[in-house]
């Protein structure tokens, strides 16, 4: 062999190809609001391996020796939180498929921001018309991490509330388990994505789909911020406060918490949850990163191309008088321009102001004349809160409208609430005030104060009633002890005046205490009597020269001895006497 041929060899150690232990599986929607779970990337990688979900997670077990694996596949669906085990799962498949992104498909990404409690929701929850489109359209299926959050009712695509109850079985289940496969029941294996099953909603409330929007303002931001560099979020709750100079009433009804849980946010006592942090988006009209951010970071808080993703472009006033959508308050307007008060909103663009006064105005007149062409009256401030109006701009701009719909509303509900007692006095059974609140749905007050005396009556009727049944069963109880021999139980007595046995025993105790002594004495009468006849009957058959079994017996006598001690004992007593014991099959 010659020196030039042997120049040509590679003699270095060959470098180790990069490869993963598990499938590299690409992780879908990192970078949008729909990004998808922890748990369903979980599913998707055990079905390309073509393996059940528990195989998969022992499988991973054996890979680590950390404290990854839990005891049951239902406590594993907790991966998807803020958790330590979300932590060593996310850590764990991203070292098993190379794929780094896998971390930003748990909450547990914000653990440094947010309040671990009630993240998740307890069962699993879809939308059907999210997998249908899926399937028209070839797409991989898949669960976004935004449908196992609690505080997530709607689908933020469709507008429509997600399903927890399975279409077919009617059966809830959790989101893992060993059975589990990505669209379908994992009870009776059906097809979860049928578009019938969602239905007509007509139930979503605007600060439902205000939450879903600023939630998935949050999971979008996963894969480029990092949350330890953001300002603490006890110190974004009084700024908000000052900047929208509202009351602590006011903000404690936008973010559904009460004075005590308030308190804590504002001093920093306590971390937000993620229901109340989004709700204070929705309420402040900013992005998650414009509460956050802090300008004396030295390093960039958002990759530069994601901010026209992140930051929604300022619509202009002349789009938004052109628009056909209904409009929102002026000060929700300014704020969406760039502008602090509606009065610097009117200055700058006094003509457009006016156009857009004008309209919004007339808008909050017909949703209003709408209101009070309904055939059900409705509830002013629900009114309002639907079609995304305050109800102290509505009653501002338009008292007497608003007067009207709420006193046709009380009216309906006072005349509702007058025909149910009047059915009430006038049939046989009398409720309770309590039982009276529950079916009318108004409370201890209102009754007193509007249907007083209907209440004196029918309290009046329930205790004659109720001395009247008193009297018969007393009475009934009476005649018993005087006619009978203890033949009669309590429990059938019962059962003729309609009560329950405690209602004798507590109502009637010395009765009840007599026809019970009388009735373990006749009993025990009645068993001794049996006892007798047993034994008198194997004593005739054993003198007539047949075997006395039990089959016998119970011919002559009609009682099985195996339904009482005292009847074996008596017959096996009978059986020693004649010889014959123990007894024989015979």
């Amino acid at each position: 062999m010659t020196a030039i041929e042997t120049t040509m060899w590679d003699l270095h150690t060959p470098l180790p190809l990069s490869t993963s232990t598990l499938y590299p599986l690409v992780p879908l929607g990192v970078g949008t609001p729909l990004v998808e779970s922890l748990t369903s990337y979980l599913k998707r990688l055990a079905h390309t391996h073509y393996v059940k979900v528990a195989d998969l997670v022992r499988f991973c077990g054996t890979q680590t020796n950390a404290p990854v694996l839990l005891s049951t596949l239902q406590k594993l669906s907790r991966i998807d939180g803020i958790t330590t085990s979300a932590q060593s799962w996310s850590e764990l498949l991203s070292t098993l498929t190379c794929q780094e992104e896998v971390v930003c498909l748990t909450m547990n990404y914000w653990r440094p921001l947010l309040n671990p409690y009630r993240i998740l929701r307890q069962h699993h929850a879809w939308c059907p018309l999210c997998y249908a489109d899926a399937v028209q359209k070839e797409s991989p299926l898949y669960e976004p991490l935004l449908w196992r959050l609690h505080c997530v009712e709607v689908c933020p695509v469709h507008d429509h509330r997600l399903v927890e109850n399975c279409p077919t079985c009617g059966c809830q289940f959790t989101t893992l388990s060993n059975r589990a496969v990505i669209g379908y029941c994992p009870k009776c294996q059906h097809w979860l994505g049928n578009p019938s099953s969602a239905g007509k909603n007509t139930s979503v409330q605007a600060d439902a789909s205000q939450v879903v929007h600023a939630v998935g303002q949050l999971l979008l931001l996963a894969p480029c911020v990092n949350p330890t560099q953001w300002q603490p979020l006890s110190k974004v709750f009084p700024v908000v406060r000052q900047r929208q100079q509202v009351s602590y009433t006011r903000l404690e009804r936008a973010l559904h918490t009460g004075t005590s849980a308030l308190t804590k946010l504002l001093s920093g006592q306590r971390q937000p949850s993620l229901e109340a942090f989004a709700r204070l988006t929705a309420f402040s009209g900013d992005t998650f990163w414009e509460l956050l951010a802090q300008p004396t970071h030295d390093t960039p808080l958002l990759v530069p191309h994601l901010l026209p993703v992140v930051r929604n472009e300022q619509m202009s006033l002349d789009d938004l008088l052109i628009s056909r959508e209904r409009l929102p308050g002026l000060s929700d307007i300014a704020r969406h321009c760039g502008f602090e008060t509606v009065t610097a909103l009117r200055k700058a663009y006094p003509i457009q102001h006016d156009l857009l006064w004008q309209r919004i105005h007339e808008e909050q007149r017909l949703v209003l004349e709408q209101a009070l062409q309904q055939s059900v009256p409705v509830v002013l401030s629900e009114w309002a809160q639907q079609h995304g109006y305050k109800t102290q701009d509505l009653y501002h701009h338009f008292y007497d409208l608003c007067l009207q719909v709420t006193q046709r509303f009380h009216m309906d509900k006072e005349a509702r609430c007058r025909s149910y007692l009047q059915r009430i006095l006038t049939g046989e059974t009398f409720p309770t005030l309590t039982e009276l609140r529950k079916a009318l749905g108004v409370g201890d007050h209102y009754l007193s104060q509007h249907f007083a005396a209907e209440l004196l009556v029918i309290e009046a009727k329930r205790q004659q009633q109720i001395q009247q049944t008193e009297a018969l069963a007393g009475e009934y109880l009476n005649q018993v002890l005087a006619a009978d021999d203890g033949s009669v139980s309590l429990e059938q007595i019962a059962q003729a005046v309609g009560k329950s046995r405690r209602y004798l025993k507590n109502n009637f105790p010395v009765q009840s205490q007599m026809l019970l002594s009388r009735r373990r004495a006749y009993i025990a009468q009645q068993v001794q009597a049996t006892c007798d006849c047993i034994r008198q009957t194997v004593f005739d058959l054993h003198r007539q020269g047949i075997y006395p079994s039990v089959d016998r017996i119970h011919a002559v006598i009609g009682t099985w001895m195996i339904h009482g001690k005292a009847y074996r004992h008596a017959y096996i007593e009978a059986m020693t006497v004649c010889g014959h014991f123990p007894p024989s099959e015979q």
